[in-house]
């Protein structure tokens, strides 16, 4: 058996959504090749339904597969070279894992002027994949009184300011974020009122970013929009303990008839990311942030 683990790390943390493309990953490679994989939320399971009673605890740790910019045949190869084993020996109840490596079906395009790989697509992803992750994805507790509160129909607008700019920690010190946070607060404001205009649904405004979120929820009062919604939810990463809010966030996403995505990042959000692919929600992506100052 593989089981890939989500830990919290104060240093790198990892986020949710990029843990699940590891799980996605991990699904692909096991029916390929025909072993078992599992999922182990770590501090995630207090808000998820148990799907597994038991995993072997003689689990042989092997190497952290964080961060691998490969695909998922490439990376197939790896796990067996680092274990030395196939994954169906009996002897070896279950290889442990930590990773976010790209699935299989990965779109990617080349940036300009840099050449730069750009990972724009998680790919076509089976049915089955889909409810394997969705089977361990079942909440297990109920509704805080913000996602009681959200209408029946609704949008997401989801802003990825960077973790730089939301966290205020080094620990993604090498990406290059240096779009402000109030610069893209002001931005989001217009793109707002154009977004108004294409839907007649309310739009809930998620972000990684509080000052951003503050900024909008003070202006859209100010024009007496009810239909923009601010979640109240704190902005935290996974990775370093906000595994509540993460959750929460998730949840809203879920349900959400569209997701406007807006990220500094080329790559977009891992996190909204996981609505669109596994929970067929339709997703727009806009131009990244900070081209836009």
């Amino acid at each position: 058996m593989l089981i890939n683990t989500y830990k919290l790390d104060e240093d790198k943390p990892m986020g949710f959504g990029d843990f699940i493309r590891g799980c996605i990953s991990c699904h692909q490679i096991s029916l390929e090749y025909n072993f078992e994989f599992e999922i182990d939320l770590g501090p995630f399971s207090e808000f998820y339904k148990e799907t597994k009673k038991y995993f072997p605890k003689n689990n042989v740790p092997i190497t952290n597969f964080r961060n691998l910019t490969t695909n998922g045949k490439s990376f197939a190869k790896k796990l067996y070279f680092h274990s030395g084993k196939d994954f169906n020996n009996f002897n070896i109840s279950a290889f442990s894992i930590f990773t976010n490596v790209w699935p299989q079906n990965t779109i990617d395009t080349i940036e300009k002027p840099n050449l730069k790989h750009s990972y724009k697509s998680w790919g076509d992803i089976s049915k089955t994949t889909k409810k394997f992750i969705k089977d361990r994805l079942k909440p297990n507790i109920k509704k805080n009184d913000f996602l009681k509160s959200l209408p029946k129909e609704y949008e997401v607008v989801h802003i990825r300011t960077g973790d730089p700019n939301a966290f205020k920690n080094s620990f993604d010190a090498k990406v290059d974020v240096t779009t402000s946070e109030n610069g893209i607060a002001s931005y989001m404001m217009f793109q707002l009122v154009d977004i108004l205009k294409t839907t007649d649904k309310p739009l809930i405004i998620l972000s990684d970013s509080l000052v951003v979120k503050n900024y909008i929820n003070t202006i859209s009062s100010g024009f007496n929009s009810d239909r923009i919604i601010v979640s109240d939810v704190e902005a935290k990463h996974a990775g370093t303990g906000g595994c509540e809010e993460t959750f929460n966030d998730l949840c809203i996403l879920n349900k959400s008839k569209k997701i406007h995505q807006f990220s500094v990042y080329p790559w977009g959000s891992g996190f909204s990311n996981i609505a669109h692919h596994i929970y067929d929600v339709p997703i727009e992506r806009y131009d990244k942030l900070k081209s836009h100052f």
